[in-house]
């Protein structure tokens, strides 16, 4: 399903982080990152809490190294009391910046039985809130997939003892959960492109 169209809201558009300007005005970076903060917490509403929630962003490699590369955000790692950070290797790592805390997300190298790789698309980022009020994000359980547990209500977990039957002497202790995470307020997610 479609979020958007569940909640009958429209998708925010991506915002232009312009990573790749060799002329940059000053505090345009922390400017966007104010802008996208702004967004997602308007839309949050009352689930923002202060001082707690905070914004995450997904970032792949492109707008990543670019943001990293930027001169606005040199200039304040210099500035910044851990500025061997700048020495430091960056890759799949992750660090905060006006008030948004972004990672180098890998994502996965192979697809996925739907024949999908989960990843971040090129020179994109996509922001969610992290620690909001728990109607928030809501976790839906859905039944096992075993016979016994056919039309009944999801459950948090399926335990399952797998006896040896060949000797008898093990067991095989497997646990299984099936829940489908949703954002009830879906405008809170942002998303911001590098150019």
């Amino acid at each position: 399903y479609d979020l958007y169209s569940v909640f009958d809201v429209s998708q925010p558009d991506e915002i232009d982080f312009d990573l790749d300007n060799g002329s940059p005005a000053a505090g345009a970076l922390r400017t966007k990152c104010t802008t996208v903060l702004r967004a997602a917490q308007r839309a949050a509403g009352n689930a923002w809490i202060e001082g707690r929630t905070y914004l995450y962003g997904l970032c792949d490699d492109t707008f990543y190294d670019q943001f990293i590369a930027h001169a606005e955000y040199r200039a304040w790692q210099l500035n910044h009391p851990p500025a061997a950070n700048l020495a430091a290797p960056t890759a799949f790592r992750e660090f905060d910046f006006a008030g948004i805390r972004f990672r180098n997300y890998r994502g996965t190298d192979e697809a996925t039985p739907a024949g999908k790789e989960v990843k971040v698309a090129s020179g994109k980022c996509k922001f969610f809130p992290v620690d909001a009020a728990p109607d928030l994000w809501q976790a839906i359980l859905t039944p096992g997939e075993f016979f016994g547990t056919i039309n009944l209500p999801g459950q948090a977990m399926y335990p399952i003892v797998v006896p040896d039957r060949d000797r008898d002497a093990f067991v095989n202790v497997e646990l299984y959960s099936y829940p489908l995470f949703i954002n009830t307020r879906p405008r809170c997610l942002q998303r911001a492109r590098n150019t």
